[in-house]
């Protein structure tokens, strides 16, 4: 499974007013830029859209979201830096490539049984300490921890056991965790940016990769595998 982090950096800006204009019109919003890696199709980016549209609205348009889908803005491996500079100020930041070790704890395979244990996790006293040393010493806020559905191997043959994975080329996240567990399946694990995973199936640079069923139809990745 795979979570996550949404990382809020704060932002000072100025909004000028010109006379003469309707309320709305006079107000320039104070622009959130929120980056990610996944699609713009994704239900993850259609989120930041609704919230871009609530944002507005709650605050009297005093506040608005520019999201940069697909690392337009920045790559994923880069959003740490790109936070502490002011480049970005919010990021969903997965968990298994997060710069904060205890963090990546959470997307391990197989860390959770199902969908009811990784809710009852996220609503215990555990992730308190977590949020906090994770204030302190990233100096970011862990504003929230989301669920982005089961991962699926999807794959150019059968796959119904873990023995049928040996020999397969398949691309993972980057991230050592899952790297490691797919090598000890016999297959072998390529860590491809996602945005690539399109062109690598289509070339035969891989085999297969692992996702959620939603990151995969988003990209059609059915147009280049069986």
């Amino acid at each position: 499974m795979r979570a996550a982090i949404a990382a809020i950096w704060a932002l000072a800006s100025l909004v000028i007013v010109m006379p003469g204009l309707s309320a709305q019109a006079q107000r320039q919003p104070t622009i959130l830029k929120w980056a990610h890696s996944w699609p713009a199709g994704d239900p993850a980016n259609l989120v930041i859209t609704w919230a871009s549209a609530e944002l507005r609205h709650r605050t009297d348009y005093r506040f608005s979201i520019e999201a940069y889908p697909a690392s337009q803005l920045v790559q994923q491996q880069n959003i740490p830096v790109a936070l502490r500079a002011g480049q970005i100020d919010i990021a969903y930041e997965p968990t298994s490539q997060s710069s904060f070790r205890t963090i990546t704890l959470l997307s391990a395979p197989y860390a959770f049984r199902d969908f009811a244990h990784w809710q009852a996790y996220v609503a215990s006293p555990h992730l308190e300490p977590i949020q906090k040393i994770f204030a302190s010493s990233e100096r970011r806020v862990l504003a929230a921890i989301s669920y982005t559905g089961e991962r699926h191997i999807t794959s150019n043959r059968p796959i119904r056991s873990a023995s049928d994975l040996k020999g397969l080329k398949l691309r993972v996240l980057q991230s050592p965790p899952h790297k490691v567990f797919f090598d000890a399946t016999g297959a072998t694990g390529i860590a491809v940016a996602f945005g690539e995973t399109y062109v690598a199936l289509r070339t035969g640079l891989i085999d297969g990769q692992e996702s959620t069923l939603a990151v995969a139809a988003s990209v059609k990745l059915n147009e280049v595998q069986k």
